[in-house]
């Protein structure tokens, strides 16, 4: 049913930053780029998440470059992280004695449920959620060791949970941390589940006490001591609109949302685009924030007064809790994305299952037992899933369907309303694109109306070849204190529209002159945030469009930072060049060439071209010998 569900939606487009993440996987399908660079190389999170890569590439060296092959493959993953999940449950459940009379049964429905659930559409069709799906299948299946050498561990097989515990579980891990470092929080889900189902019992402390230091207690306190220290997780606040505290207040909002939409889908309001999920400044603003977090707590404390009388109760909403501490808690990630649940989701159906019991332990049927009750219930809400998830799945086989219906449900998303202009512009539907633009100039948020000018002049490029000037002007007026990420993937992609075909009111100086004032307004932020940098460095290649190099330096340099990549350096090189200062150029060719990857095939080939541009302009510097005399 899951696969039937699911069919129409595999037909649907690339999405967000689909095409970005995916880039390098089309050009080592035609042969510009290795399958060593795509996979180790590819600058995805803290480890790489080669394994992803590595499933990605597969999909497309099978089916093509094709949003097709990579959904498909995403489906399958979703089924083996479903079977996963199930045996994961049949074990959890059979160790409460309330539930394990039907342990295997009951894992099934819940994972039919999981496997159904709309809310993981947003992961499985959504192409480069692959990393979350990957993440997930391994740590559901470190779980399943997990509970196995625990088990043998109670019955004295020693050896056999030995292997398990040191051998397969960090083996598994490993694998999900190559996939999407959320795996990271396995061996506290270990502990979740000890403490629910294992407290009372009796165990070798020796291998549990050298398990958890070993992997729970000596990886927190060297990561604590990182932040501590380096604060490099905690930098990423310098390009957010929001503070720690800020996220901390919205994430809990975030959380009690997510348990609705676990509980109660909500159909077509459910979205990827979730950039319009308000920040919560304050205790009251919005007053949901003290609800959520009163709620959070109440709910914590019932958990933990259930654990020995409902110990599912317990193990799942820890379980749910601790799933969403990498993505839920203090990095400065967005504030909402739905595919966050794709783990902790069978948390929450597992502490459903557990109240569930509960609350109707004493009830009496005349014809339907408490179980056959149960599971028609429980059949029922599965199949009210599949249904909810094929309509779904219909809305996103078709991008002008899923745009419309976005905008319609998050009129006030920068990237549903963007999505929704480029749709239009690319459809010779003009004035979707100009309703999608003031939609978005008439938000509260200054810094959405600032991006929505900057991006009107990109669409006016695309649709007029003319744009009006009074857009970069309010832009400039409507400066931030700091710049992000947004200005910066606007402004680049009108540099790279203009390196193409020429717009009237856009053209390259002036669109430099533009990022030059809107810095000028940021004199409190860091030059060293990339927003920043890269900022500069696209005025000053706007600035070398116009052939005035003397304009682009004081920019180039500006941008190269300690934390700028190699080709900021390769591009000050050229301008140093133009500018005839040679000496600099080969000082900064040292620089460059010991910040370059020597296992990167485009910084090594970047360097032999810098060298070779080098060594030519040397010789048309050298001057003439004189001419022999008479």
């Amino acid at each position: 049913m899951t696969a039937w569900v699911y069919w129409a939606g595999l037909h649907g487009p690339f999405l967000l930053d689909d095409s970005n993440n995916l880039a390098p996987i089309n050009a080592w399908l035609h042969g510009a780029d290795s399958w060593r660079h795509v996979m180790f190389s590819n600058g995805s999170g803290m480890f790489g998440r080669s394994l992803s890569m590595a499933t990605l590439m597969l999909s497309a060296w099978l089916g093509g470059y094709t949003p097709f092959a990579f959904k498909l493959g995403n489906l399958l993953v979703h089924l083996l992280c479903g079977l996963a999940g199930w045996h994961l449950l049949r074990r959890a459940l059979a160790r409460d004695a309330r539930l394990a009379a039907h342990a295997s049964l009951t894992a099934a429905l819940l994972a039919a449920m999981w496997l159904l659930h709309p809310l993981n559409v947003s992961t499985t069709l959504y192409a480069v959620q692959r990393m979350a799906q990957i993440s997930t299948l391994f740590t559901l299946a470190s779980l399943g060791v997990y509970l196995a050498a625990r088990q043998a561990l109670e019955q004295g097989n020693g050896r056999r949970a030995l292997v398990g515990l040191f051998v397969l579980f960090p083996l598994l891990v490993a694998l999900g941390l190559l996939g999407k470092e959320n795996a990271v929080v396995a061996p506290a889900l270990c502990l979740v589940l000890e403490l629910a189902y294992f407290g009372h019992t009796r165990a070798d402390k020796r291998a549990l006490g050298a398990f958890y230091t070993l992997f729970l207690a000596v990886p927190g306190l060297l990561a604590s001591t990182w932040l501590l220290h380096a604060g490099g997780l905690l930098s990423g606040y310098r390009e957010r609109d929001f503070t720690l505290p800020q996220r901390l207040l919205s994430e809990s909002r975030a959380l009690m949302d997510y348990v609705g939409a676990l509980l109660l889908p909500r159909g077509p309001s459910m979205g990827v685009f979730t950039d319009d999920f308000a920040t919560s400044t304050g205790w009251l603003s919005p007053p949901t924030t003290l609800f959520s977090v009163l709620a959070l707590v109440t709910l914590t404390a019932l958990a933990v007064a259930l654990r020995k009388r409902a110990p599912s109760v317990f193990a799942g909403w820890f379980f749910f809790l601790v799933a969403h501490a990498v993505e839920s808690s203090f990095l400065p990630l967005e504030l909402y994305f739905e595919h966050r649940n794709y783990l902790p989701a069978f948390g929450l159906l597992l502490a459903v299952a557990g109240m569930a019991e509960l609350v109707t332990r004493k009830l009496h049927t005349q014809n339907l037992s408490r179980h056959q009750l149960g599971l028609l219930a429980a059949t029922a809400f599965a199949l009210a899933l599949g249904f909810a998830t094929y309509a779904r799945a219909v809305v996103w086989s078709s991008e002008g369907t899923l745009l419309a219906q976005e905008v319609r449900y998050h009129p006030g998303s920068l990237r549903a309303n963007l999505a929704s202009a480029w749709y239009g512009i690319n459809h010779d539907d003009v004035a979707l694109a100009h309703a999608a633009f003031a939609r978005l100039l008439q938000s509260p948020d200054p810094r959405t109306v600032e991006l929505a000018h900057i991006n009107r002049v990109l669409g006016d490029c695309m649709s007029a070849g003319r744009a009006h000037g009074e857009d970069l002007q309010q832009a400039v007026a409507l400066a931030q204190p700091k710049v992000t990420l947004g200005e910066m993937y606007a402004f680049d992609n009108l540099a790279d529209f203009g390196a193409q075909r020429p717009c009237k009111g856009a053209e390259p100086a002036t669109v430099a002159d533009t990022i030059v004032a809107m810095l000028a307004a940021t004199p409190s932020q860091s030059d060293g945030e990339r927003a920043k940098w890269r900022l500069r460095l696209t005025a000053a290649e706007l600035y070398a469009q116009t052939g005035d190099w003397v304009r682009a330096m004081p920019q180039a340099r500006l941008a190269w930072q300690p934390g700028a990549d190699a080709p900021v350096g390769a591009f000050l090189i050229r301008v140093y060049v133009h500018n005839g200062m040679h000496a600099e150029a080969e000082r900064m060719y040292a620089e460059v060439a010991r910040r370059a990857k020597p296992g990167d095939i485009n910084d090594q080939r970047g360097l032999a071209a810098l060298r070779e541009f080098l060594d030519q302009d040397a010789t048309k510097a050298k001057p003439e010998s004189p001419a022999p005399t008479p």
